[in-house]
């Protein structure tokens, strides 16, 4: 069935740099029954309780990177990005995002492992149609040029030799690069077939192991750093048989890399965590370090409240992923606003890389392991003497139990100040957390301290700062601010949608409150609403909206398994102008100035 034009549930705002609104103080601590009528979900948090060093390797994108410049150097910086999985040198997968190309971009500030996906040389997905090559090629090792000759030597050990070459001799920092041979094995990439194809593929994974070794021995560059084996999910089967031969090959990979692409995953997450760190003890192999490649759906990229529920399971668990590829190369995976811009999800993307130096300390949320629910993170900065909690995910509003506050570092009395930050889509741009709610010199009593914080929706953020009190006005953000959904303005010739996020398997972007405004393609569709302001003014405006066929609308949108088109995904067409009537803005009490 054809759906007609949608919105992406619309947020209007118009903004003025005056009027101060007085500071909300925490809450007193209530009842266990008060917290049960009040209707809150119950964050605790425990300070004195440190999990171990903050890590922040959930930061990572896959083909987040594009040209020098895509995104900004400040976008890239902002978001704290720890590791990327690019394109290798050579590759014909996506027009942009050569591992060489970004390398100082990403090396900047915060990158620390750099990977490169070996197949991308190809330019088809499911890589070589799908099927694994022979030999039919001679390739230039210097060019990677080739003609339909074969030379007795398999095509893609002649492809692995030529980007292990081209990172060897012109990357400034080799060492800082994982190699991942094989990208999803398990799925339509060569090896789908355990039972008939699973020796070739160990097999395969040797030669291609020794040929990246062998290139960085020519070069005195040590060991390589190769990662494995990429599967499209957790495969206790297949990597218990991976496992036990590369033990007994002695290639065993320096990273162990599988995805977790699904709904369901936030709550299989950890299981398939522990399942994989059994089954190394049981073969007696030491821990390797774990990163899980690929991780999200459409419906979680730009989304602070989803974006956190992932965040806090590799935080606690101590291990690396990179935020899954829907869209655009070059975006950080959805979670910047065009080249140059901030979306709600990279504010959480920031947020989280903040917490750099910080330990991080124990959360119990309502329901641990449970899909589309509160999470968090907490940590304690001792030398800067700060606590900070994230949160979202959940619907109601929030009760932090904060305990274990301790007064040689945020003394006897504490200031705290909450943001937000609410989802603005992929393609919107999301302006500075304001202060929603903040508390000045408030007693710690006992270590002790709670505050309740309204939620707006469940798709937003929330960064929850304690510091100890300071000769400074902590106040709410004194910028006047109003919104609008576009479900609640007056529409003519349109109609409401609810937006079940789980629908479709997660294939799609998400609205704010779970409802957009569609059918908007009469001449007389039309949404109108009155924001009441302080005084007459210049204020700013901002529609965040979008057309048909944009990122996320029916039919735009593939998943990559099924479908890519030559060495680009399917790209939406442009953005176009959303029909809208200019709101009415009024003064407090006062006429109409516009329409």
């Amino acid at each position: 069935m054809t759906r007609t034009p949608r919105w992406l549930a619309v947020a209007a705002t118009l903004g003025l740099g005056t009027g101060v609104l007085g500071a909300v103080p925490a809450s007193a601590q209530p009842s266990p029954g008060q917290a049960e009528q009040a209707d809150v979900d119950v964050l605790q948090v425990d300070l004195a309780s440190a999990t171990g060093d903050f890590r922040g390797g959930a930061s990572g994108a896959l083909y987040g990177l594009g040209d020098d410049g895509a995104p900004t150097q400040a976008l890239i910086n902002g978001a704290h990005i720890t590791n990327v999985s690019q394109k290798a040198p050579f590759g014909t997968q996506h027009p942009s995002g050569d591992a060489l190309q970004i390398e100082d971009g990403f090396f900047d500030k915060h990158g620390q492992d750099l990977y490169i996906y070996v197949q991308d040389y190809y330019p088809d997905w499911p890589y070589h149609g799908g099927q694994r090559p022979g030999d039919t090629r001679t390739y230039d090792l210097a060019t990677g040029e080739f003609t339909d000759t074969p030379n007795g030597t398999w095509d893609f050990l002649e492809v692995t030799r030529i980007v292990a070459e081209a990172v060897a001799t012109e990357s400034d920092r080799p060492g800082d690069y994982v190699f991942i041979p094989f990208n999803e094995p398990d799925g339509g990439n060569w090896y789908a077939n355990w039972s008939t194809l699973g020796q070739t593929f160990l097999e395969d994974w040797d030669a291609v192991h020794g040929v990246i070794q062998e290139v960085w021995d020519a070069h005195g560059l040590g060991d390589a750093r190769i990662g494995g084996p990429g599967d499209t999910r957790w495969q206790p089967e297949r990597s218990e048989a991976f496992l036990q031969h590369t033990m007994a090959s002695g290639t065993v990979p320096d990273v162990f890399i599988w995805h977790e692409l699904g709904i369901d995953n936030l709550a299989t997450f950890r299981g398939n965590y522990d399942a994989y760190r059994a089954l190394e003890q049981r073969l007696g192999l030491e821990p390797l370090h774990v990163n899980v490649t690929e991780w999200g759906m459409l419906r979680d990229m730009s989304t602070p409240g989803q974006l956190i529920q992932w965040f806090s399971i590799m935080e606690d668990l101590k291990i690396d992923g990179q935020v899954a590829y829907w869209n655009y190369a070059g975006n950080l995976s959805d979670n910047s606003a065009r080249a140059n811009a901030a979306n709600g999800g990279w504010w959480m993307f920031k947020w989280y890389g903040d917490l750099e130096g910080s330990q991080t300390v124990a959360v119990t949320p309502p329901a641990l392991n449970a899909v589309d629910t509160l999470q968090g993170i907490g940590a304690v900065d001792v030398d800067n003497r700060r606590a900070t909690v994230l949160y979202g995910g959940g619907s109601k509003d929030v009760r932090v139990d904060l305990a274990g506050l301790d007064p040689a570092v945020l003394g006897s009395a504490v200031d705290v100040e909450v943001r937000e930050v609410r989802l603005t889509g992929a393609e919107g741009v999301a302006a500075t957390p304001r202060v929603i709610q903040a508390a000045q010199d408030v007693a710690v009593v006992d270590g002790e301290l709670a505050l309740t914080v309204p939620t707006y929706d469940r798709y937003a953020g929330y960064q929850v700062v304690i510091t100890p009190a300071q000769d400074r006005e902590v106040a709410v953000d004194a910028v006047f601010h109003a919104s609008v959904e576009a479900e609640d303005t007056a529409l003519t010739d349109a109609q409401v949608y609810t937006q079940d996020p789980k629908q479709g398997g997660g294939w799609k972007f998400l609205a704010s409150h779970g409802k957009d405004v569609g059918s908007f393609n009469r001449a007389t569709s039309r949404a109108d609403w009155t924001v009441e302001v302080p005084r007459d003014g210049t204020y700013r405006f901002e529609v965040v909206g979008r057309g048909s066929r944009r990122p996320g609308a029916p039919r735009a949108v593939r998943r990559r398994r099924a479908r890519r088109l030559g060495a680009v995904r399917r790209r939406p067409r442009a953005e176009r102008d959303v029909p809208v009537a200019v709101p009415r803005v009024r003064r407090a009490g006062g006429r109409a100035d516009r329409r």
